[in-house]
């Protein structure tokens, strides 16, 4: 139910312990001698002001010199520069040609839905020219009924009011007929 006792430990510097109580002997790691790493930026440094210990002795026994080498590191910097700028230049426009490449040229799935959001708006206003059209004509219907209710039209009448419904629903949709009560133009 317990742990082990013959485990070991993973450093190796532990006392053994165990059926030997009484013997104590623990490992310890050998004495390694010290070494320092000198660091980076205190090396950049030391070099930064031997160089400028040595520009300052060209100028004192040169002074020509100086400008030479003046124009040379300039010259040096100067295309280091143009290659860095360069390279950048040509990873961004190698990211946009080859996005443009690998890209579908279709529609992203949110301009899909809008299209077919579009879609379902057009049809809805098409029903709904159609029941306003339904609707006039039922009004003129249930006008004539009513005028037929009460007594008094003949059916010559009736023939004129049902061609009165008949433009009013070529009216409403735009100069054409679509089947009204006897089907005529206006």
């Amino acid at each position: 139910m317990g742990r082990p006792s013959n485990r070991r430990c993973p450093s190796s510097t532990c006392s053994k312990r165990g059926a030997d109580s009484l013997q104590v002997a623990a490992l310890v790691k050998p004495i390694l001698p010290l070494r320092r790493r000198v660091p980076r930026t205190f090396t950049a440094v030391i070099l930064f002001f031997a160089m400028w210990a040595a520009i300052m002795g060209l100028v004192i026994v040169s002074p020509g010199a100086i400008g030479t080498l003046f124009f040379l590191t300039q010259q040096i910097s100067g295309w280091i520069f143009l290659i860095a700028v360069a390279i950048v230049g040509a990873i961004f426009i190698g990211m946009f040609i080859s996005h443009r490449l690998l890209t579908h040229g279709g529609f992203t799935p949110f301009e899909e839905e809008m299209l077919r959001m579009r879609r379902d708006v057009e049809e809805s206003r098409e029903h709904l020219k159609k029941v306003r059209e339904e609707v006039g004509v039922m009004r003129v219907e249930v006008a004539r009924m009513r005028r037929a209710s009460r007594g008094g039209h003949s059916e010559n009448e009736g023939a004129q009011e049902g061609r009165a419904a008949a433009g009013l629903s070529a009216e409403l949709s735009g100069g054409r007929s679509e089947g009204g009560d006897d089907g005529e133009k206006v």
